[in-house]
C-alpha cells in the first residue's frame, strides 16, 4: 500500500473515531457548532512567532483566499467542573483559491466569559496543494487561536489565526503557512 493510501486510511479511521465520540457526547453539554469561514491563506501581514505559531521564512509565497467548513461536536470531551470551559472534537475541510485542499480533525477548548469566547485548537489532516504552496508532506498539523462574540441565541462571530505545518516530519522542507479567518458558527445545525 502506498504512503498516500496509508495516510488516507489512517485519516479515515481518525474521522470515524471523532464522529463516534461526537455522537456519544451530543446528549450532554452544549450543542454542536457548524461554522463557515472566509479567510486569507498563507498571509504574511500578521505574524505571531509564539510557541508553535511560527511565521516561517517564505510566508506569503502562496497567498490566496480560502473557504473553510467546520463542525464542532456538541457535548464535552471531559468532565468539566466549570461552565466557562468546554472541550470538544471538530472536523474541518478547507479549499484555497489555488485549489489546495486540507481536511482533518482534532480538538478545541473554548473559554467563555459571558458573551466573549476564546478558543485554542489542535488537529491533523491531509493537504493537497492543488496549484498552490507545497507544504512538504501530505500530513499537516493545524493549530489555532480564535476570539469572538457569542450572541444570546448561541450564534458566534469569531476571528482566528491558524498555522498549518508538517511539524518537521520532512525536516528538509517544512515551510508552513499562516491563515487569518472570519467565522460564523451556528449552534445545533446538524443536530436538528
Amino acid at each position: 500500500m502506498s504512503t498516500s493510501n496509508t495516510l488516507w486510511t489512517r485519516l479515515g479511521s481518525a474521522v470515524a473515531l471523532l464522529l463516534a465520540a461526537g455522537a456519544a457526547m451530543a446528549a450532554d453539554g452544549p450543542p454542536g457548532l457548524t461554522g463557515l469561514a472566509l479567510g486569507w491563506f498563507d498571509q504574511d501581514a500578521v505574524g505571531i512567532n509564539l510557541l508553535w505559531l511560527d511565521q516561517g521564512s517564505d510566508a506569503g509565497a502562496g497567498e490566496t483566499w480560502s473557504v473553510r467548513l467546520e463542525h464542532r461536536f456538541g457535548g464535552d470531551l471531559a468532565w468539566q467542573p466549570w461552565p466557562w470551559l468546554t472541550a470538544r472534537p471538530w472536523l474541518s475541510a478547507e479549499v484555497t483559491g489555488h485549489w489546495g485542499v486540507w481536511a482533518g480533525g482534532g480538538g478545541v477548548v473554548d473559554l467563555r466569559a459571558d458573551h466573549l469566547v476564546a478558543s485554542v485548537s489542535l488537529g491533523a489532516g491531509l493537504y493537497s496543494r492543488g496549484h498552490g504552496k507545497d507544504l512538504g508532506y501530505p500530513l499537516e498539523f493545524r493549530s489555532g487561536l480564535e476570539a469572538g462574540w457569542v450572541f444570546d441565541n448561541g450564534w458566534r462571530v469569531t476571528g482566528g489565526y491558524y498555522h498549518l505545518s508538517n511539524s518537521e516530519i520532512r525536516p528538509d522542507h517544512n515551510p508552513g503557512e499562516n491563515s487569518l479567518l472570519l467565522y460564523l458558527h451556528v449552534p445545533g445545525l446538524l443536530e436538528r
